[in-house]
């Protein structure tokens, strides 16, 4: 029974070292999990956009030519979940793409998130998580680059808050 319990345990310990990135795909929805360490947790995706809404904190339009950069931040006391997305504006058939990219500081690991392809009516996104209920201490720098085209439109909402 002990050798059972022992090569259970090794054989789970071994699968937690395994690479921190899982995907996840949901009608037409990516994403990838990533661990910053110290209970903090980052996912990154794109998902085609419907009418959900979301409580933004800063929401703004732009015009990326070829590239935006866009550097955000947020206390503790905003919260320990914060929801970075950026919306591809262009119309859904237009096949003008964008790239985003997210680079995350929090609570002082710092790590650039791999590049979404955004399509048309799409949206990429991160969203950060301190999982021990903490408050977040984070950075975010997106980049948005148009691909292929001079421009690309999109749309930047920045949301922190407890959960």
């Amino acid at each position: 029974m002990k050798k059972l319990l022992s090569l259970t345990l090794a054989l789970v310990l071994s699968l937690s070292l395994c690479i921190p990135a899982f995907a996840v795909e949901q009608s037409g929805r990516v994403e990838h999990v990533y661990d910053l360490g110290d209970g903090i947790i980052a996912i990154v995706g794109v998902e085609p956009v419907d009418d959900t809404g979301i409580m933004p904190c800063v929401n703004f339009s732009g015009v990326a030519s070829p590239t935006e950069v866009i550097p955000m931040s947020m206390l503790p006391s905003d919260g320990n979940f914060l929801d970075v997305r950026v919306w591809n504006d262009e119309a859904k058939n237009s096949g003008i793409n964008m790239e985003v990219t997210f680079k995350v500081t929090a609570n002082g690991k710092t790590m650039t998130l791999p590049a979404q392809v955004v399509e048309p009516a799409s949206r990429g996104y991160t969203q950060i998580q301190s999982t021990n209920g903490e408050g977040l201490t984070a950075h975010v720098v997106t980049t948005i680059k148009a691909i292929d085209t001079p421009s690309v439109r999109y749309t930047f909402v920045f949301s922190p808050e407890e959960k």
